[in-house]
């Protein structure tokens, strides 16, 4: 281990979280340890939160203010905000650059993150405080005990696995806003080629 170096390493981005948390799901399935499931739980609310910052920080500058005015973590009203900002980041969207010239073109997707999404956030919330063991006496349980009144630990697998899906479809594009302007293409182009487009490109 190198200390010489003064910054640990750990990454932030939405698909670095969405990466570990399907870590922790396939070690928990192959060894059965529980501490897997909440790990794989917070690096899911994790990612939730980081996707949603990504999409914020673009839409703030746009009304020129900065993502350091993010101080909500709650999902749902992050996404209430993201959408009072842009109404169009909550449907997919797909830009086709095409250069005549080369006959070469490049597909840009745009993938919101879901209602669904942000309400998972939520629900994971609740097997992750302390109050998940002392309200669920049997939570050690390997089958899912429905809610009624109690929950285990596997009445979370099925909505962790649906985080881990839904966030992966909001990470699948590379857009981190709704294509709605000309000018936002052009610079979409700059920065994926280098070169500014060539006319009638985009």
């Amino acid at each position: 281990m190198d200390n010489s170096y003064p910054f640990l390493r750990f990454h932030t981005g939405a698909r670095s979280f969405l990466a570990r948390s399907k870590q922790h799901i396939e070690a928990f399935e192959t060894t059965e340890a529980l501490e897997h499931i909440f790990y794989a739980a917070l690096e899911l609310r994790f990612g939730i939160e980081a996707r949603l910052n990504e999409y914020l920080g673009p839409a703030l500058k746009s009304i020129g203010k900065d993502k350091k005015d993010i101080s909500d973590y709650v999902a749902t009203k992050l996404l209430k905000r993201l959408l009072a900002i842009d109404p169009d980041a909550g449907r997919a969207s797909t830009v086709r650059l095409t250069n005549e010239q080369r006959g070469r073109a490049t597909v840009l997707q745009f993938t919101p993150v879901s209602g669904r999404l942000a309400a998972i956030h939520g629900q994971l919330g609740e097997l992750l405080h302390f109050k998940f063991f002392t309200n669920n006496e049997h939570w050690m349980m390997r089958k899912p005990l429905g809610g009624k009144p109690h929950r285990s630990v596997a009445d979370y697998l099925p909505l962790i696995k649906e985080g881990i899906n839904e966030l992966e479809h909001a990470t699948s594009g590379s857009l981190l806003s709704s294509p709605k302007f000309t000018r936002l293409v052009e610079e979409v182009i700059e920065e994926s080629t280098g070169e500014p487009p060539a006319d009638g490109e985009a």
